[in-house]
């Protein structure tokens, strides 16, 4: 099946790459680093505790990064608001690789998560407007595919790069990964209709997630799908 929206550049293998990548970024940002953080509460001289603050403070923005820039792609275009997170995620990144002290990565963290948040929001829409059908579905299955891949094969990279160099290099790579996103999405079409773009206000873009929440279905796999989440939450508060 065609796409709906043709890539003169990426096409459509290029385009689910992409979409992939992207949705990839969240448990290589939270996994990767993992196993140094035992070494990083030496070379910082804290606690764990403290250190995992830069995995609750990736937890929370990048949640709120989620609900607002989701919204906001549907009033501003895909690419424009794709571009700009993943700009802050590739900045952020190599902020955290420099982060002289734990109270700057937490910060540098937080704002990563910003980007992060994007970039999957916007990434996942990319999958409505380009495809359509069976076609949708299947590129659906792939993306979910690689988000569970993911988490398990970063803490083996992590662990990798470790044995090579410290922890800053994970945030290398992850800038690394971030500047080949730039570099497509710099390629990639605008995806959204014109006649798709929300034209009402600002403050109305990001309110119309009040309206989905209103939908009992909805909100109830909500909650089923995040307390299926909670053992997963677990294992990265502790894997360390």
């Amino acid at each position: 099946m065609e796409m709906k929206t043709k890539q003169k550049y990426l096409g459509k293998s290029g385009s689910i790459i992409l979409i992939a990548t992207m949705n990839m970024v969240v448990p290589l940002s939270l996994d990767m680093y993992l196993p140094a953080v035992p070494h990083m509460t030496d070379v910082f001289g804290t606690t764990e505790s403290v250190v995992n603050l830069t995995l609750v403070g990736f937890f929370f923005f990048l949640a709120i990064g989620i609900l607002i820039f989701g919204p906001l792609s549907d009033k501003y275009g895909r690419k424009p608001l794709l571009l700009i997170g993943v700009i802050v995620y590739l900045l952020f990144s190599g902020a955290c690789a420099l982060a002289p002290t734990i109270e700057l990565l937490i910060v540098f963290r937080v704002v990563q998560a910003l980007g992060a948040g994007c970039m999957v929001a916007v990434s996942t829409a990319l999958i409505k407007d380009c495809f359509a059908g069976k076609t949708r579905d299947n590129v659906l299955a792939v993306v979910q595919a690689m988000s569970v891949i993911a988490p398990m094969v970063a803490p083996l990279i992590g662990a990798f790069i470790l044995t090579f160099s410290t922890w800053r290099a994970t945030f290398w790579v992850l800038t690394v990964i971030a500047l080949l996103c730039l570099l497509a999405t710099c390629l990639l079409k605008e995806t959204i209709k014109r006649e798709d773009i929300y034209r009402g206000s600002l403050a109305g873009s990001v309110g119309r997630l009040f309206a989905v929440a209103k939908n009992k279905g909805f909100t109830l796999f909500l909650l089923v799908a995040a307390g299926l989440s909670a053992p997963y939450m677990a294992y990265i508060a502790v894997c360390s």
